[in-house]
């Protein structure tokens, strides 16, 4: 994760389940899947699942819960994970509960729209926290590093840099007082 970074992790899976539904969505169309025996379909829509799974994992599974992690303050961070976790569940649950009334082609469009809106989300709002220390987040406004459109209008896809006002007595002094209070 450290090494590709968590912003390009979650676009790289995102695109991945988006392309992997778009697949089966044509797959299943009418008169779309001529290109392919009809022996064939029944194992390369058990690859666009596969891929779609394996894209959750690397992506969405996986980095999700390291980057709230990351962007929350020390304050509120086991509120806001609390909080993160009641919505995950509830939303699995609408996923779960929802499906079983859709049709295999109606959840596979479905599905593959909001993994593109997804991936246009993650595009335009999240911030690589790569490099950043768990107490200084890029999106904390106290950090002098936010650049999410969100708090700032410059640009989410610049990557973190100490700035040139944070001198490292500063940063010492900021542990020592934090080490101090525990």
């Amino acid at each position: 994760v450290d090494h590709w970074g968590r912003r390009t992790l979650l676009l790289a899976g995102s695109f991945c389940q988006t392309l992997a539904m778009a697949l089966l969505s044509l797959l299943l169309g009418k008169g779309w899947n001529t290109w392919l025996p009809e022996t064939a379909i029944g194992p390369a829509a058990v690859v666009c699942f596969t891929a779609f799974v394996q894209s959750f994992s690397f992506g969405l599974g996986a980095v999700t819960w390291l980057y709230l992690s990351e962007i929350y303050p020390m304050e509120i961070r086991g509120p806001s994970l609390s909080a993160c976790g009641v919505i995950n569940w509830l939303s699995s649950f609408v996923v779960v509960f929802g499906t079983s009334f859709l049709t295999l082609t109606s959840a596979v469009h479905i599905f593959g729209l909001i993994c593109f809106v997804g991936f246009a989300g993650t595009y335009t709002w999240v911030v690589e926290t790569k490099g950043c220390a768990m107490d200084d987040s890029p999106l904390t406004p106290r950090s002098g590093r936010g650049s999410s459109p969100l708090l700032t209008p410059t640009s989410p896809r610049v990557d973190y840099k100490k700035m040139e006002e944070d001198s490292d007595e500063e940063l010492t002094l900021e542990s020592e007082r934090g080490a101090g209070m525990k």
